[in-house]
């Protein structure tokens, strides 16, 4: 009896890994798409109380998406579509922090255009966190992206 359970634990571990090799040739073969998110006020109405809920779920996608990309990928492929799915979680979820990190970490080094939207968008955390020092100097950061650290000098962030 227990050489019989050993066979069958052994096929299913077999059969498993056969399944999990399949679906990463069949992965490796796609070309994934970040789809935009609805626009802010039709995805404010749609969600109702759901917001926050609807806001993790977005950033889970992105986020899944941004981690599965191929090597060398064009920025300029996702670049409006992350910015604006960005955007609309931190609307519908101002307090959910991660994607400001998130923000950082993505969206400025794509071009100078994107770097002043990651701006509006960590604007909006620094709205919904007003101490909270890293993401005022992710914002400082953002305008070393856009070579407007001397115009800025002045201007108290």
């Amino acid at each position: 009896m227990k050489i019989l359970h050993t066979f069958f634990l052994t096929g299913i571990i077999l059969l498993y890994g056969l399944l999990f090799v399949d679906q990463e040739k069949k992965a490796q073969s796609r070309d994934f798409t970040l789809e935009f998110s609805l626009p802010v006020t039709f995805q404010t109405i749609a969600a109702g109380y759901a917001k926050q809920l609807d806001a993790e779920i977005l950033f889970i996608r992105t986020s899944v998406f941004i981690g599965g990309l191929k090597p060398k990928t064009p920025a300029a492929n996702y670049q409006e579509a992350l910015n604006n799915n960005l955007h609309v979680m931190t609307f519908l979820y101002p307090q959910f922090i991660d994607p400001y990190f998130f923000c950082e970490a993505f969206l400025p080094s794509i071009s100078p255009d994107s770097a002043a939207q990651a701006n509006s968008i960590l604007e909006t955390g620094i709205t919904a966190y007003p101490s909270d020092l890293p993401l005022r100097f992710f914002l400082w950061d953002q305008l070393l992206f856009m070579d407007e650290r001397t115009t800025q000098r002045g201007k108290s962030l």
